[in-house]
Formats: C-alpha cells, sequence, structure tokens
C-alpha cells in the first residue's frame, strides 16, 4: 500500500450522500418526511403495502424497513420508523428521488438557457459592431486551434475558450441585465459543459456551429442565426441529459 492506493469508497459515500438530501430539505425541494412514493415516478418495489409509506428521514436512519439487498419485489421487515435494521436498498430508493428532483431542475435550467441565449443571438445579431465580429471569428479559431494543436485534455481550457466565444455574443447585446442572467446561469451549466467536451466528437461539432453561427450574425440573417442557437443549444442539451441520466443508470450500487 502506498500513497497511490486505491481503496472502494463504498458506505462512505452514504454520509456525503445523506448531507445532500438534508440541503435539497433546507432549500425546500425535498420533505424528508414526505413518503418517497408521493413523488417519485416509479413502480413500488415491493408488494407490501407499507413500502408506500417510507420517508427519505426513514431511509437515511435505516428505520425504513427494507432489507439491505434483495431483488424486486423485496420484502418489509418491520412497520417503517418502528425498527432499526441496515439497508442499503433504503438509499438507493432515497438516491432515486434525489435524481428525479435533480434531473428536473436541470432541464429547467436548460430550457431558461435556451430562451436566453436565442435572444442574445436575436439582439446581437441587430447591435454587433464590426469590431465584435472580427473578435466573434478570432474566439472560434482559438477554440479550434486549441484542438489542433495540442488535443488538449484540459478540459477547463476548452471551456474557457468555448465561454470566450459567447461571452463575445453576450457583450454585442448591449443589454447588461441580460448579460447578467447569461452569466449567472454559465455557473450553473458549468460542469455539464465540461461533461459535454469530454466527448471529442462534441469538440469538433462545437468549431463548425460556432462558425456557421458566425456567417449568419456577419450576414445579419436574424433568422438563421436564432435557428443555429436553437440547434447548437438543443443538441448540448441532448447530450447533457443522457449523460446525467445514464449516470444516475450506472451509479455504484453496493452489493
Amino acid at each position: 500500500m502506498d500513497s497511490g492506493t486505491l481503496f472502494e469508497s463504498a458506505s462512505l459515500t452514504k454520509t456525503l450522500f445523506g448531507t445532500l438530501v438534508l440541503r435539497l430539505a433546507q432549500e425546500g425541494r425535498l420533505d424528508i418526511d414526505r413518503p418517497i412514493m408521493d413523488t417519485l415516478q416509479d413502480t413500488p418495489w415491493s408488494d407490501d403495502p407499507r413500502f408506500v409509506r417510507i420517508t427519505p428521514r426513514q431511509c437515511l436512519c435505516h428505520a425504513c424497513g427494507l432489507p439491505n439487498w434483495e431483488a424486486k419485489p423485496m420484502h418489509m421487515l418491520f412497520d417503517p420508523g418502528q425498527q432499526y435494521s441496515y439497508s442499503g436498498e433504503g438509499y438507493f430508493l432515497t438516491q432515486r428521488l434525489v435524481e428525479q428532483i435533480t434531473e428536473k431542475d436541470l432541464n429547467d435550467v436548460l430550457e431558461v438557457r435556451l430562451g436566453l441565449e436565442e435572444l442574445a443571438v436575436k439582439l446581437a445579431c441587430q447591435r454587433i459592431t464590426e469590431s465584435e465580429l472580427q473578435k466573434l471569428y478570432q474566439a472560434s479559431r482559438s477554440f479550434e486551434q486549441m484542438l489542433e494543436t495540442t488535443e488538449t485534455d484540459d478540459l477547463q481550457k476548452l471551456a474557457q475558450a468555448d465561454v470566450a466565444f459567447h461571452d463575445v455574443i453576450y457583450q454585442a447585446t448591449n443589454n447588461e441585465r441580460l448579460i447578467q442572467l447569461l452569466n449567472n446561469l454559465r455557473e450553473q451549466m458549468y460542469r455539464y459543459r465540461i461533461e459535454y467536451l469530454k466527448d471529442v466528437k462534441s469538440r469538433r461539432s462545437l468549431v463548425e456551429e460556432h462558425d456557421a453561427l458566425y456567417e449568419r450574425m456577419k450576414n445579419r440573417d436574424l433568422a438563421g442565426a436564432q435557428k443555429m442557437i436553437r440547434e447548437h443549444i438543443e443538441r448540448q442539451q441532448e447530450s447533457i441529459m443522457q449523460t446525467v441520466h445514464h449516470q444516475s443508470m450506472t451509479g455504484v450500487e453496493e452489493k
């Protein structure tokens, strides 16, 4: 064993997950005393009628009445909240609820981003100056050069180069309030932008989409520019949601 030895995290992550659940509760996005099946869009994991009474609090306290691990339909060991018995299934059930909540939140953010990006392109297409068009072109070339000269795995640098392209468009709107809203969304989207850039094919498509958007804005093609940004953002949305869904379905399960 040395400083590079890896260990299975296993149930150590339950503490971190429990903290996440309590934070969601503190923000009012989750009620730890409301039965999970009141919200979860899934079929009950047990035929026992007591299953629908299980709450996140009971799961976090290992008092939900579910076995540790068992195939569905699983049996109930006792009435929820009446005894204690270690249950990985209880945490997994709560995980499914959290995934549903956070995935819905992400989708809401993506929809807002699409609307704001379309508005930004509309205003920028009408107001962008020749100097700003040159900056937009250079931003696209900088992103492309980074890919061609380094094929970098520094995803943060790639994300910053992508952000720089969109920043030119935002500034060209000459609307400070809109710029502020878009910058706030950028902070929420940053980790998902990173996930998108992990796909090498996606990186190359970004160059093509940036150039297509630049050409439409240079020609003051308002309808074409809005169509291009819509397709650009929707393609990213689809990829991001697929990534989130895949991660939720392939999460490490303790066996």
